[in-house]
């Protein structure tokens, strides 16, 4: 142990750091650019004094290479420096906090800056070298420090570039820094250089990309050392000093000074790097037109226009946030909960009469319904394996007590040792379940029944449907039970999903700040801390969640939604005639499909049997049943195949979904390809340009990166060719979206009144102003999203637009 100790004295010690972060990113270096550095030596550590301490005697501190900043003369002289640079200079920033944990929670409102760091070059020198560090801490002023940076922080005409901007912005934010001049995000650009990446942190990025000296070392492998147990001994779990200990530690405090200056270096670096590499990708327009592409010679270019202003406009969405009624949700909680236990009750009343027990069962444990509803059984997998008529589980004291008890008796068991055992048994429950023996559709990959939610589904049927279709017809009080089960489950995992955390998520202000990201395969946003994304269905919304978003008082929100994207898109992207004559008609474009798919529709309509739409001036023709009414099987296949085949669906898949063969799938397929010839070509093409490239594009040119396309495995081969397809639709409308978005974001009249997007999902983007400008507002959103960029498409696109008081209202 002490020579493991030792070993990782040696490897963290500054002196490593120095021949890391500047020996080798110097011989690294070309000749012409090779800054005069020389490793830094250890300091010598004091005696009397503990590694983390409280601040230190102030010292003098030289670091090669490194204008350290703790007094204002020092700061006025880098601001000067930093204002001086030429327009189009990038300068690298990063920042060093405490007081938030950014894995777990969001930094809006939450967390300090102790130290801020920066890098323009090895020709700028900011006094004593080319990497500026500014003391936010124990400086002249502490974290005031930043105020003599506040001006260069928000001109915009001084360009700074970041890695994961959003953190550091919302971090200065929270010093009343409103942080301009957003030069780039090495995350983004690396995003949009390669989508296939599974990583894309500073060290991850600097590995690949840079030259094998230019290195970052994180925050574990540079400080952290083994925990110190009680006993004395040292444990195996690696622990990491506070960051303000560090900084001001008299041992590590140089050490320190090292690590934060060189992730601005190394995301300098890493900018210039991406930079050069995004300007040699060309833009291939195989899925666009000329029109589209024809302004961007390359992808740097499409960064510049595109995800450059998209990452400031995801920056403001993050810190406006989105306001949550919490009391909504406490009385939500109150009748879910309500509702949970009724209906828990109904099934458990149902179930005791066919196996007394059975009102203590755990019906969130799969081999006590297995129990219950199918035994006694024979393994499908295993002839020999069976189960068991009746069988006996234990049961944990919260399945069958309420918890206040569960707690009282622990109390007294703890209090009374004496009659321990027997307030133990009190605790224990053993329950016989006795099977039904009902026949069962699916099993487990072991081969017994299987109670997954649709196979309790296909059990129960939908016994409250009108008229009511039972599971099974002979018993429909049992398919009754089974649904309530059913309903219980899902009102237990809205509780539990979206009820219950949903309260805890909003900040001081009320509103919660979830953090956007960037999805690394199709552009699409992800959502997290929390997934604001991850809403219930409207038709499974049975407590309405949605309505407890709600705007601030005097404010409204208007919710636009674009209709059909990626259907629209696939009709220009592959320029098909029947869907862009369908789009163009207007109306049910599901019915339209089945109209050129199945003779008996097309000839009902000619003969006046039926209409594709209602036609509000002639009433007589009202009278008549809808297409999606009288031939309402066949629109559900031509829906699903407008569907499936924008995602790849195979033949296999579509037979599964209808329960008919696939040649009969095969046989709908080829009908809903007769009249679009050019869709089957354009997945042809594709499958081709990706087997020759590795790669695919969205409309406006961003690579979605295939390289299993080659893999000798048939499951990601076939991924890979599914996906060369899918992803250009779905990409192309995060295009879409993304640019809809920027254009809002820079509309000066919706500014002017007040009007901020604050969440965006899917193909939705939500809004919230001020209640009196509403009606002026709704048509200019709905006039930028029908035209997000400059060409126009060969369908047009359709926005959906309300203004209401919460989002289940605008919906």
């Amino acid at each position: 142990m002490a020579t493991w100790g030792l070993l990782s004295r040696l490897r963290l010690s500054p002196c490593t750091l120095s021949r890391r972060s500047h020996t080798q990113i110097a011989s690294s270096a070309s000749s012409e650019e090779r800054p005069p550095w020389t490793p830094a030596g250890k300091p010598s550590p004091s005696p009397d004094r503990s590694i983390f301490c409280a601040p230190p005697i102030p010292r003098e501190t030289r670091i090669p290479n490194t204008t350290v900043v703790r007094d204002r003369r020092t700061a006025a002289r880098a601001v000067e420096a930093l204002l001086s640079l030429p327009h189009d200079a990038l300068v690298a920033w990063d920042t060093e906090t405490t007081g938030v944990n950014p894995a777990k929670e969001s930094p809006v409102g939450k967390g300090n800056v102790i130290c801020a760091t920066a890098y323009a070059g090895h020709n700028v020198d900011f006094g004593t070298g080319p990497r500026l560090y500014v003391d936010c801490l124990d400086g002249e002023t502490g974290r005031g420090m930043l105020e003599v940076f506040k001006g260069y922080f928000e001109n915009e005409r001084c360009k700074k570039v970041w890695h994961n901007y959003a953190y550091d912005r919302h971090i200065l934010a929270n010093h009343g820094i409103v942080t301009r001049g957003f030069g780039g995000d090495t995350m983004h650009m690396a995003r949009l250089f390669d989508s296939s990446r599974q990583r894309y942190s500073l060290q991850e990025l600097c590995y690949t990309y840079l030259d094998r000296g230019l290195v970052k070392t994180n925050m574990k492998e540079r400080f952290g050392n083994l925990e110190k147990l009680k006993n004395g001994d040292m444990g195996k779990r690696i622990v990491i000093p506070e960051t303000i200990d560090l900084q001001r530690s008299v041992e590590h405090g140089d050490e320190w000074i090292e690590y934060a200056a060189a992730d601005a270096e190394l995301t300098h670096r890493l900018c210039y790097t991406l930079k050069a590499k995004l300007e040699e990708m060309g833009i291939n327009g195989n899925n666009s037109s000329p029109e589209m592409t024809s302004r961007f010679s390359n992808l740097y270019e499409l960064y510049q226009d595109l995800l450059l202003p998209f990452g400031e406009v995801l920056t403001d969405i993050e810190r406006t946030g989105f306001r949550v009624d919490v009391d909504w949700l406490k009385r939500a909680e109150v009748k879910a909960d309500a509702d949970r236990v009724a209906l828990e009750d109904q099934f458990r009343l149902w179930a005791e009469k066919h196996s007394p027990d059975a009102r203590y069962m755990n019906i969130n444990s799969g081999l006590q319904k297995q129990q219950l509803f199918f035994a006694p059984c024979v393994n499908r997998k295993d002839k020999r394996k069976k189960m068991p008529a009746e069988k006996s589980f234990d049961l944990e004291p919260a399945e069958f007590l309420p918890e206040k008890y569960v707690n009282e008796i622990r109390e007294q068991r703890d209090s009374m040792p004496s009659q321990g055992d027997q307030l133990t048994k009190k605790l224990k429950k053993t329950v016989v379940l006795k099977g039904l023996e009902k026949p069962f559709a699916a099993e487990t990959a072991g081969g017994w029944p299987s109670v997954s939610a649709s196979a309790m589904e296909k059990l129960a049927g939908s016994p409250r449907a009108t008229p009511p279709i039972y599971g099974d017809p002979d018993d429909p009080d049992m398919c009754l039970a089974v649904d309530d089960m059913i309903s219980s489950t899902r009102i237990s995992t809205l509780i539990s999903s979206f009820i219950v955390p949903l309260q805890n998520w909003p900040g001081a202000d009320g509103r919660i700040h979830a953090s956007l990201n960037l999805n690394t395969e199709t552009g699409r946003l992800s959502s997290r801390r929390p997934n604001l994304q991850n809403q219930p269905a409207l038709e499974k919304d049975r407590y309405r969640v949605r309505k407890a978003f709600v705007p601030e008082k005097g404010n409204s929100l208007i919710v636009a939604d674009y209709g059909q994207l990626e259907l629209r898109l696939l009709a220009h992207i592959t320029n098909c005639q029947s869907m862009i004559d369908a789009f163009k008609a207007g109306g049910d474009f599901h019915s339209r499909t089945a109209l050129t798919m199945f003779d008996e529709i097309a000839k009902s309509v000619e003969r006046g049997e039926c209409l594709l739409e209602r036609d509000e001036k002639d009433a007589d023709a009202n009278a008549l049943p809808l297409v999606k009414e009288k031939f309402s099987s066949e629109r559900r296949k031509a829906k699903t195949l407008n569907f499936s085949i924008a995602y790849g669906k195979t033949v296999k898949g579509l037979a599964r979904d209808w329960n008919v063969s696939t040649k009969e799938a095969r046989d709908t397929l080829d009908l809903w390809y007769k009249e679009r010839q050019e869709v089957l070509q354009w997945q042809y093409d594709c499958k081709s340009f990706v087997r020759e490239n590795k790669y695919v594009e969205t409309i406006l040119g961003r690579r979605r990166h295939l390289p299993d396309v080659d893999n000798h495995i048939f499951s990601k081969r076939n991924h890979a060719e599914r996906a060369a397809i899918n992803a250009p639709l779905q990409g192309s409308a995060a295009d879409l979206v993304m640019a809809a978005m920027v254009k809002l974001h820079k509309n000066r009249v919706l500014r002017g009144l007040g009007w901020k997007i604050i969440l965006q999902v899917h193909d939705e983007i939500i809004l919230e102003g001020p209640d009196e400008s509403a009606d002026v507002a709704l048509p200019i959103i709905v006039k930028e999203m029908k035209t997000p960029v400059g060409a126009p498409l060969r369908v047009d696109l359709t926005v959906d637009a309300k203004c209401a008081k919460s989002w289940f209202e605008a919906k």
